[in-house]
């Protein structure tokens, strides 16, 4: 099956964790989110969230609660939501990898995870995006901004020490979210 191309942002909003959530339902659901779901999902966000959000971007809690009103439409039942580091801890590197791998390794599955670059100017980019497949060398993504993959070697989970300048993909494990369509 083809998959369709993933909804992109514009250059002056931080809409990312809304476009995530509508790119990861693409995945999970092919043949069911259309134009239609984007416009409902834009006003699920306007309801929920400070309209501010939308353009400068959107928390963990925020994209769960998001998350959660968007499934509650019958379409989209059941499909599990896990978070499985919410709480936070440091997760080494190679656990992460496997897990996500052994998640994404299941048919109708899809992550939501946030992601930061650096170094940046002001060290502040973050953005959430979708992982669709791990291989042993990249992440797959199915992203608004237009990245294709993060390499493996150049990532690390974020331990809230200084960047490192060969690993300056930054994933915070404690934002994600790890979804699958049930039926």
């Amino acid at each position: 099956m083809r998959i369709k191309k993933p909804k992109r942002q514009g250059a002056f909003d931080g809409a990312c964790g809304f476009y995530a959530v509508h790119n990861a339902l693409s995945l999970l659901y092919p043949n069911v989110v259309g134009e239609d779901d984007f416009s409902t999902l834009l006003g699920a966000l306007s309801k929920n969230a400070v309209p501010k959000q939308f353009f400068s971007g959107t928390g963990r809690n925020e994209l769960n609660r998001m998350l959660g009103h968007i499934l509650d439409d019958d379409r989209f039942s059941p499909t599990s939501v896990r978070r499985p580091w919410w709480t936070g801890g440091v997760v080494p590197l190679k656990d992460f990898w496997a897990r996500l791998g052994d998640h994404l390794g299941q048919e109708r599955s899809a992550a939501i995870v946030m992601v930061g670059h650096e170094p940046t100017p002001d060290n502040t980019f973050n953005h959430w995006t979708v992982v669709r497949k791990v291989t042993d060398r990249s992440l797959l993504l199915h992203d608004s901004d237009g990245l294709g993959r993060i390499p493996r070697l150049r990532s690390r989970v974020r331990d809230g020490k200084e960047s490192h300048a060969a690993r300056p993909y930054s994933i915070d494990h404690t934002a994600t979210f790890l979804l699958r369509r049930e039926v």
